[in-house]
């Protein structure tokens, strides 16, 4: 299975790097330039969060970062049981001085957004990659199907995203749920236009780490084009989306995921690796250390009995 696969391959694999190539590779001043977009990256996402959480409840831009770094640090430990970085949620809601289960929903607005940037993306470009590597070997039907499934996939999501408040009408049905409707109801509180800003912004954020994954191939000495890697790199964070992971299993799906399209264009694994390992160093452990500062702080003044 493609699951079994990735964690093996991407488990299995090791990545060597000689202490003169890893200093030259720290001086490089595109290496800081990945760093800097990082900071671009957690800023996008903190105003996302901004932009939701203020139907509720005025928070700051910094409380707004300390918010999301304090997500990426819980789903560190959190995700070890649950996958693919549910944890994020709890880390946002802690400070959040108003109803926190509302608090919770309205981060799946966010993450959604999210997923729909990767998902239309990521599936655009699946086809573009089928159709200039795979296409010869299908049947004509097939490629029809995945034509139907791309469209399906591009034309649903958003659907779903930009009609969010059916949710709280779904949820309202049923007996059992009904009492919870005073907090489903948050959904109803963010019309069209916010939602087309938070999906711009997801759609942002999306190009920063696009960009950031080519610098590092380009860094780490993986020959290949703007184009090729813009072909790619979308499959890439496709298949890490859809494929469940945790905190113990995510740099193998990574990396197995990342060798598995970019060996279409270059047989440098040991480079895509390096990578694919930067990525998430640069942009989930780095955030996650600064978040771990945030908590700590957090938890010191609320021992202390003082304000945040």
């Amino acid at each position: 299975m493609l699951y079994d696969k990735l964690v093996t391959d991407g488990g299995t694999a090791s990545v060597s790097i000689q202490g003169h190539h890893f200093i030259a590779l720290l001086s490089n001043p595109m290496l800081w330039g990945v760093v800097l977009l990082m900071c671009l990256n957690w800023s996008i996402e903190a105003l996302k969060w901004k932009l939701l959480i203020n139907r509720f409840e005025q928070v700051s831009f910094l409380t707004a970062i300390k918010s999301v770094c304090t997500g990426v640090f819980i789903s560190l430990f959190v995700n070890i049981l649950v996958p693919n970085r549910i944890g994020e949620f709890a880390g946002r809601i802690i400070y959040v001085k108003t109803n926190k289960i509302k608090a919770a929903l309205i981060t799946t607005i966010g993450s959604y957004a999210q997923f729909a940037a990767t998902a239309i993306f990521g599936a655009i470009a699946y086809l573009l990659f089928w159709y200039t590597f795979s296409a010869s070997q299908w049947e004509e039907y097939q490629g029809y199907l995945l034509i139907a499934a791309v469209a399906f996939v591009g034309l649903l999501i958003p659907l779903l995203y930009f009609n969010i408040n059916v949710v709280s009408w779904v949820l309202g049905k049923p007996k059992l749920l009904r009492r919870f409707k005073k907090i489903t109801s948050v959904f109803y509180f963010y019309n069209n236009v916010l939602l087309l800003k938070v999906f711009v912004l997801a759609v942002l954020r999306y190009a920063v780490f696009c960009t950031q994954f080519i610098l590092l191939l380009q860094l780490c000495g993986v020959q290949i084009t703007p184009s090729q890697g813009l072909l790619a790199v979308p499959v890439i964070f496709l298949v890490q989306t859809v494929v469940p992971s945790n905190a113990l299993s995510d740099l193998g799906v990574r990396g197995a995921a990342s060798v598995s399209f970019l060996n279409y264009y270059s047989d440098n694994n040991t480079g895509i690796l390096t990578a694919a390992y930067l990525l998430w160093g640069i942009n989930i452990l780095l955030p996650g250390l600064l978040g771990a500062a945030f908590f700590a702080v957090f938890k010191y003044r609320n021992g202390n009995g003082s304000n945040q």
